[in-house]
């Protein structure tokens, strides 16, 4: 019996580390699936990113050729600059150039405040290694006016010869004697006369 009893135990024994042996077996399967999902929708997202990557370097690319681009016009342009060439450009890197007639026709007809802010504002927006000819061409079209004075004390002059308007008003002759009256009396007594009767 006791025989019995150990071959039952070892296929009790058997029969427990089988179950066992499966259910690892089958929690194993059941990672392997979930490792293979995760290793798919890593290459999707490994191969979206390489797309990314290829449009960035060709955006990238884009840029450098747009940059040399750009380089090459600022060149030009102060080459043209130092020639002294005017050659009618229209926009480089975003900005505008200004047209020299048309600034000072604008800028004679500002009084010296207005000079002195458009002088402010040209030089502070003035590109970093801008030529001197072009520094000294805005101080030259900035320039101050001379001292105001002598033309406001001779305009002034001008307008104290020139006779003056005088507003008359015709009230009837009674009011008139009446009011002549007050006034002479007014005055008198301020002089310290006493009117005349």
């Amino acid at each position: 019996m006791a025989k019995d009893i150990e071959e039952l135990k070892f296929v009790a024994d058997l029969a427990h580390n089988g179950g066992v042996m499966q259910a690892q077996n089958e929690a194993l399967k059941a990672e392997i699936e979930s490792l293979k999902a995760e290793n798919k929708s890593l290459k999707a997202e490994n191969k979206s990113l390489k797309a990314e990557n290829k449009s960035l370097k060709a955006e990238v690319k884009h840029l450098s050729e747009t940059n040399d681009k750009q380089q090459q016009l600022l060149i030009q342009k102060d080459q043209m600059i130092a020639e002294g060439i005017h050659k009618p450009v229209v926009v480089v890197n975003k900005y505008y150039l200004l047209s020299v007639p048309k600034t000072c026709q604008y800028v004679s007809t500002l009084d010296n405040d207005g000079r002195r802010f458009v002088g402010h504002f040209m030089h502070h927006t003035l590109s970093d290694g801008t030529p001197m000819s072009v520094i000294e061409q805005v101080d030259e079209m900035t320039q101050l006016e001379a001292s105001q004075d002598g033309r406001l004390a001779g305009a002034i002059e001008e307008l104290a010869s020139r006779p003056m308007t005088q507003n008359t008003y015709q009230a009837p002759v009674g009011q008139v004697l009446e009011h002549v009256e007050k006034v002479d009396h007014i005055n008198n007594d301020r002089d310290g006369k006493r009117p005349q009767e």
